[in-house]
């Protein structure tokens, strides 16, 4: 009788244990991340938007892979059996959230495949970029049927080439997001704000020339009025590897033009092995920017086959003991909880003009309070 009680004590301890702490599903592993250099300032570039309603699959068991849907076969003309049929499901507006566009998946944490099928016809000497904005948390993309990359970070965008996988005529991209939480993930297992899963910003494609600036910075030099920053050309030899040992190969020179007009600044540089020029610029009249005088200066790089505008605001910020300075003084910083959720409406933000006025005039009167 007394070993009955202990084996029933131990049975009670264990199904509390499992009340307690629910079964999670495995975590996807991925084999890679994309090793594709981000882009810079992607919207100042010759883009195809890809936004609007994609066709999606709820693959709660995560087999979607398993039945090869990134193939995006028409179940009415093959000859297999073909257990989906993108052209019939549901669509999912992109970019936007999953949770908040259909009831069912309000609190659906999985996997979800995304398709969408359009027309594209390359222009000549160009490459072309598959760019997501944000997809939460895990991203496979295939185009027209091939593995193009994978991402991991729902916050931070990503973008891979394209170029070879892309045809001249009809295209489809298929993607599958996975937003189930891990112990390692942002957000964890228990975060404060909502889980919202999809592809939650612009998706688009992007053409640059085949020697493209990739990326660069241009900001105030530190501890003066100078401008200091560089310029990296991408598509170069610095980039490619000899096909025998694997080394890198030296990148071809290139020239390089900064330019803002509002200040007669101008500057040339040479890219160096690396593909990089450097740049430094005496700006002796140069207006600094704050929130009170939010001030922009138009700048322009180019090299011999691409152009990118911009507008930077120039300032310093630094820490000293516990105070943040902006400009050499002291600044109040507000907002910092503030979650990505757009004010105006259920679900994640993701741009235009009305959310950015709503989520600015809530930060406005937010109450200006220190502990």
């Amino acid at each position: 009788m007394e070993y009955i009680r202990l084996l029933y004590s131990v049975l009670l301890l264990a199904i509390a244990g499992l009340a307690q702490t629910p079964a999670r599903e495995p975590k996807l592993q991925l084999p890679s991340q994309s090793t594709v250099p981000l882009l810079q300032n992607v919207f100042h570039r010759h883009t195809i938007s890809l936004n609007g309603d994609w066709h999606t699959i709820i693959d709660s068991h995560d087999t979607g892979a398993a039945r090869r849907y990134y193939l995006n076969v028409n179940p009415a003309t093959s000859s297999g059996v073909v257990e989906y049929d993108f052209s019939a499901s549901p669509t999912l507006r992109v970019p936007g959230d999953w949770n908040s566009q259909r009831p069912e998946l309000l609190l659906y944490e999985g996997t979800v495949w995304y398709e969408n099928s359009f027309s594209y016809h390359p222009s000549a000497n160009t490459r072309t970029f598959f760019y997501a904005g944000a997809a939460n948390y895990r991203a496979h993309v295939w185009v027209n049927g091939k593995s193009l990359c994978e991402h991991e970070g729902g916050f931070t965008p990503f973008n891979c080439d394209a170029t070879k996988l892309l045809k001249d005529g009809d295209n489809f991209v298929v993607i599958s997001v996975n937003d189930a939480r891990h112990p390692d993930d942002i957000p964890s297992l228990a975060p404060d704000w909502w889980n919202y899963g999809g592809l939650t910003r612009d998706v688009m494609l992007v053409e640059v020339p085949q020697t493209f600036i990739e990326d660069y910075s241009v900001q105030l030099e530190r501890g003066s009025t100078g401008i200091a920053g560089w310029v990296h050309i991408g598509g170069t030899a610095a980039q490619n590897h000899d096909a025998q040992n694997g080394a890198p190969q030296k990148a071809a020179a290139h020239r390089v033009t900064l330019h803002i007009p509002e200040l007669n600044l101008s500057q040339e540089a040479t890219t160096d092995a690396e593909g990089t020029a450097h740049f430094a610029l005496n700006a002796a009249k140069l207006q600094l920017w704050s929130p009170e005088n939010p001030k922009l200066y138009s700048v322009e790089i180019a090299s011999e086959a691409d152009h990118v505008s911009d507008e930077i605001g120039f300032r310093s910020i630094e820490v000293r003991g516990l105070d943040i300075l902006l400009n050499g003084k002291p600044v109040f910083l507000r907002g910092i909880t503030m979650h990505e959720e757009a004010p105006d409406r259920p679900g994640r933000a993701h741009g235009g003009p009305k959310t950015w006025d709503a989520t600015s005039y809530a930060w406005r009167t937010t109450p200006m309070t220190s502990t």
